[in-house]
């Protein structure tokens, strides 16, 4: 069932549509499977577990047993803990809202989510595998990402480049002989149970291509090749292709980069740090109440929000699951 996500093509196909997924997840339970079913059943349910197939194998990574429903949906069981994966054909035979009722499910059972993949494929080919290659040969990108490894070719012409580590994100980068480009994000532990909070709230208003999407401009930006008198990738302006590609691949014309949401997180270490005793000396000064004072900065601001500003917003907007704003959304907003 792979045209599953086929409500989630983004933009026109024949110019530069890509297909946003949920790729897999990994689900962790403080319950033994082999003893306590009834825990399992919602999230298993909702991850269309084909009851009556499963295999039981011996288990692996410290579990003491695995069951096996076939397509990638498995558990493994311990006495303490147990894992749901679900990879593979089972990840492509759910719809985004089975993607909801599973996140749901694993609340309800107090589960964690401890590993999430999003992925983006170029299913119109409008960027060239070779040139986002030697894009990453040459680090004409910029990212948050510090460890990165390029995998090379292999023998069906393929290759695949790697960003991140398993503790926190990895971004995969492949290429593929047939023109397309897949990036896949996997977000592991505490930062994938984050995730999953902005990717319900995403699924429930039916805006997972944009919610992927932020994901992935907050993850890598490819730049132009830089001239020989700019000392920071940063200030290299971003590659045609890509901005043409993300203009494509969404409702969103132009988005932000990947600095863009690390940048509201600073703006809101600035505020606590430094404009919230500014704001507590201006009240007493003036006499005023403290939501008054924030409510007058606030209307002075927003009058000089610019569309730089509003990239920045939207990108940690996506990344968290909310609605993107336009700049006179932005400034006749009430907070």
């Amino acid at each position: 069932m792979n045209d599953v996500f086929s409500d989630e093509i983004l933009g026109d196909p024949e110019k530069a549509g890509c297909l946003a997924t949920v790729g897999g997840m990994r689900i962790r339970l403080k319950a033994d499977y082999k003893t306590n079913k009834s825990a399992f059943q919602g999230i298993l349910e909702a991850a269309l577990a084909p009851w009556g197939s499963e295999k039981e194998f011996d288990g692996r990574y410290g579990f003491e047993g695995t069951t096996d429903f076939g397509d990638g949906l498995f558990v493994m069981h311990g006495e303490s803990e147990s894992l749901i994966k679900i990879m593979g054909r089972q990840a492509q035979m759910l719809s985004s809202e089975d993607w909801a009722r599973v996140i749901n499910e694993t609340k309800k059972a107090d589960g964690k989510i401890a590993k999430l993949i999003l992925t983006i494929v170029d299913i119109a080919k409008s960027l060239n595998p070779e040139e986002i290659k030697a894009k990453i040969d040459n680090r004409e990108y910029t990212t948050p990402l510090r460890t990165s490894s390029l995998g090379g070719y292999f023998g069906s012409g393929s290759w695949s480049a790697l960003l991140g580590t398993t503790k926190t994100m990895q971004l995969l980068i492949q290429g593929k002989p047939n023109g397309r480009t897949t990036f896949s994000l996997s977000y592991f532990s505490f930062n994938a149970d984050e995730k999953s909070d902005g990717l319900l709230a995403a699924l429930s208003r039916g805006e997972l291509g944009e919610y992927v999407k932020g994901c992935l401009l907050s993850a890598i930006c490819f730049k132009e090749r830089p001239a020989k008198d700019v000392n920071h990738r940063s200030d290299i302006k971003d590659w045609d292709k890509w901005d043409a590609f993300l203009e494509g691949a969404g409702r969103i014309k132009k988005l932000s980069h990947a600095k863009s949401a690390p940048e509201i997180e600073k703006s809101k270490k600035w505020l606590m740090e430094e404009a919230a005793r500014a704001i507590a000396r201006l009240s007493l000064a003036l006499n005023m109440e403290p939501i008054d004072v924030y409510k007058m900065l606030s209307d002075a601001g927003k009058e000089r929000l610019n569309d730089g500003d509003i990239r920045s917003i939207n990108a940690y907007r996506r990344e968290h699951g909310l609605k993107t704003l336009t700049l006179d959304e932005a400034k006749e907003a009430k907070r």
